[in-house]
């Protein structure tokens, strides 16, 4: 007899992936979608067996389903690169492929309780990652409790994200251990509302079948949005990193114009009594204290984009952010992005600058994208490194070749579906 309940979230998977390839080029109103997939064949007509015929309608009974959903998305990326490590200078080239899929199941089990799972498969080695694996449980409409694997993310800064606490990583963390556990309490009080968080990583488990009180991390944060303000106040605290708390905030100017800012104090209660250098010859102080201040605007109904920000960063260790593309820097730090799309938002002009101030190093990114046909879009930018080659930003290059200089040529072909309700 055929376990029916263990082959249907296999069964949902391929039909998803199978859905992504078959959808073609042309208006989105021809996409194939996953119902379509069990409609019979005017080619060739078989009978079913009983067993398959249940089995399809279950899935078909689940998908029409107004409580269950079924997300799924397909990304390759693929291109070449030439570059060098000085100008002028020997000219290295690589090539690289990208390839993912997402696999999204959300189910409302009832009016108060939702479940959320989220698969991913990356290439190379192609295996099944859990992404996502939470469920939502609503009290009287005014207790919101989120718990599991989740996204928790802090803070309103573009570019140097230091308030956002839990993503903050001790030193030496494994990167292979940073998969995330929380249980999440909301509170709204008007727009904004409590947050209180119980929050851990696969690293700081000794055992991960009994975990210890004390291997999680406790976070809260209120939110008050009021008529043109946002602020919040955040504080966050795990037994191997320091305790930081926030504040930040954002107003808008003439309805388009944002002015934004941080500031973030920190405190090591594991301090030595001895002040301890760090390898750049810093000494980490006890207390810390960060600021920031940013601004972003667009015009020509978004066509064009605007950002600036300005960090100064005074903590010396800890300085992983966890999805970040580079860690934070101590010091003074600017960021600049610009984007310009145009010919009905299918050429896209863009430039990302980030410079440490402190060791005068940075990076530069001009580029252009361009989709000339649906679900596909072609890509030029050249990445360049500058400063010493031990400043922070030549030596976090993100090349393969740590390249400081490069042209790269890209194609990106992606596509999702969302089926259900």
């Amino acid at each position: 007899m055929i376990n029916f309940k263990g082959l249907l979230p296999a069964a949902l998977f391929l039909l998803a992936v199978i859905s992504i390839f078959s959808q073609e080029s042309g208006p989105s109103e021809y996409e194939l979608d996953i119902d379509s997939l069990f409609e019979e064949s005017s080619e060739i007509e078989e009978v079913p067996d009983k067993e398959t015929s249940e089995d399809v309608d279950l899935l078909k009974d689940i998908l029409r389903n107004e409580s269950f959903s079924i997300y799924t998305s397909f990304n390759l990326n693929l291109g070449y690169s030439l570059g060098s490590m000085t100008l002028p200078g020997e000219i290295q080239d690589s090539a690289f492929l990208k390839n993912s899929s997402v696999i999204s199941l959300d189910t409302q089990v009832s009016p108060v309780f939702r479940v959320l799972q989220k698969y991913t498969l990356t290439y190379p080695g192609f295996e099944p990652e859990v992404t996502e694996f939470f469920a939502d449980y609503t009290v009287a409409d005014c207790l919101f409790f989120r718990a599991g694997r989740q996204n928790v993310t802090w803070g309103i800064s573009r570019n140097f994200p230091y308030t956002n606490l839990p993503a903050r990583l001790p030193d030496d963390f494994p990167e292979e251990e940073t998969g995330n556990y929380a249980v999440k309490l909301n509170i709204p009080v008007g727009v904004g509302g409590f947050e209180a968080l119980f929050y851990t990583r696969d690293g700081y488990f000794t055992d991960p079948a009994l975990p210890e009180l004390e291997e999680f991390g406790l976070g809260g944060k209120f939110n008050l949005a009021l008529s043109g303000i946002d602020i919040s106040i955040a504080g966050f605290y795990q037994k191997d990193m320091h305790f930081r708390s926030v504040f930040y905030g954002s107003t808008t100017i003439l309805g388009k114009y944002e002015i934004y800012g941080e500031a973030l104090g920190s405190y090591d209660f594991n301090a030595p009594d001895t002040e301890v250098p760090t390898p750049e010859g810093k000494v980490d102080n006890p207390f810390d204290k960060s600021l920031s201040a940013g601004f972003y605007f667009d015009h020509f109904n978004g066509n064009l984009e605007v950002n600036g920000e300005y960090l100064f960063n005074g903590e010396e260790s800890e300085l992983e952010v966890y999805g970040a593309q580079f860690p934070l820097f101590w010091g003074h730090n600017l960021a600049f992005n610009m984007s310009l799309k145009t010919f009905n938002k299918k050429l896209k002009l863009f430039t990302q600058i980030k410079i440490d101030l402190s060791d005068s190093s940075g990076y530069l990114l001009p580029g252009v994208s361009f989709a000339p046909l649906e679900n596909l879009e072609l890509g030029f930018a050249v990445p360049m490194f500058f400063g010493r080659e031990n400043s922070s930003y030549v030596t976090e290059n993100l090349d393969v070749l740590d390249r400081k200089y490069s042209v790269v040529i890209g194609a990106k072909l992606s596509g999702s579906l969302r089926e259900g309700k």
